[in-house]
């Protein structure tokens, strides 16, 4: 297989792993902030005598932000703290709402567990982040344009003594 052809496998793979992060990111927002405003409202309107606040404002914020450092850090520690954090706030406070919510995290989380496996497996290869053929060639030949020479060199040590010793002409 061709560098070229590595490189469209290797983009349609962190494209992928971006859309996986980004997915996870929203449904976790979407699941967690719904509690987290009810009870909020809820707790405003009632001053302090409504809902949860343990449940519905600690959990879903724990599990909220869990998931989304989990899933933009790329750290499978948070990744899977999230659906714990659930569990645990399933077992709790048994609801409808907090069962969907521990099932739908630990399926997020195997979600997000096999994305940072590939994604640590594309950091590994040659042309991360990027994946093109162009920027490659480009920082090669950046590199190749620092590199000198012999001959550059010895040009660059003649230089260097006759400024030493005084003498305006290049000794070639």
């Amino acid at each position: 297989m061709g560098l070229e052809e590595e490189f469209a496998k290797n983009r349609i793979q962190i494209k992928t792993c971006t859309r996986v992060y980004n997915s996870t990111a929203v449904i976790y927002g979407v699941m967690c902030l719904i509690p987290i405003l009810s009870v909020g409202i809820s707790t405003l309107i009632t001053f302090g005598r409504g809902g949860s606040l343990l449940d519905g404002m600690i959990f879903k914020a724990l599990i909220l932000g869990c998931g989304f450092y989990g899933a933009y850090r790329k750290n499978d520690v948070f990744t899977v703290a999230a659906p714990i954090i659930a569990v645990m706030g399933a077992i709790l406070y048994p609801s409808v709402w907090n069962d969907g919510l521990a099932a739908g995290s630990v399926a997020l989380a195997v979600m997000g567990v096999l994305a940072n496996r590939k994604y640590r497996w594309l950091e590994q290869q040659y042309g991360f982040p990027y994946f093109n053929e162009r920027f490659e060639e480009q920082n090669m030949n950046a590199v190749q344009r620092n590199i000198k020479d012999d001959y550059q060199v010895q040009y660059e040590e003649l230089k260097k003594k006759s400024e030493q010793h005084g003498s305006d002409m290049d000794e070639l």
